[in-house]
């Protein structure tokens, strides 16, 4: 079991490093060393997502959630994983099964929200920000989120709000600081 987990972490490595054949080979090694490893089939899925075989990641992803059915975080990987890929509708209703599982899970709420945001859906996306801040009031990629979507509807005041408290939380968070020059530039 512990080597297969090593293989399965490798390929996820190996896929975030851009490396498909050896991530593909990694993930592959680890389900044949372990076919109930947690985590192994939903990283061959991205894999092959990345590889353009939407069949065969779906396939992956399918196996992943009948190991885990469970496990909102499982749901949450996947919905980043095809929102990634422009696949928003799919991803939606991942985070929307993950928050069914866990409705206090922040992750997928910012996720979500973002994922609304992209659809042009931005009453959607600031609901769902403002929960996961409510949720995790210390979740500043949130309320960096949350400040664009904030900005976008015109409330130039609460997204200002929103970056500074981001950089108070983690003064050097420099997506912070580029979203609220941004802000700034655009009020002129």
């Amino acid at each position: 079991p512990q080597e297969a987990r090593v293989h399965r972490n490798l390929g996820r490595a190996y896929a975030s490093l851009g490396h498909l054949h050896e991530a593909d080979e990694a993930c592959r090694k680890a389900i044949e060393m372990d076919p109930k490893i947690p985590g192994a089939h939903m990283n061959l899925g991205l894999v092959l997502l990345e590889q353009s075989d939407l069949s065969g990641a779906m396939k992956e992803y399918q196996e992943e959630i009948r190991l885990s059915p469970r496990d909102p975080t499982v749901y949450w990987f996947i919905g980043k994983d095809l929102s990634t890929h422009g696949r928003i509708d799919e991803a939606i209703s991942m985070y929307e099964r993950s928050l069914e599982l866990d409705p206090g899970f922040a992750y997928a709420y910012n996720l979500r929200g973002w994922a609304h945001f992209l659809k042009g859906d931005l009453l959607a996306a600031k609901a769902d920000l403002l929960m996961a801040v409510d949720v995790l009031p210390q979740f500043i990629w949130a309320r960096r989120n949350l400040a664009v979507v904030l900005a976008e509807l015109g409330d130039w005041q609460a997204a200002e709000v929103e970056c500074l408290k981001a950089m108070d939380a983690v003064p050097g968070f420099s997506h912070a600081h580029s979203v609220l020059g941004w802000i700034y530039h655009r009020q002129g």
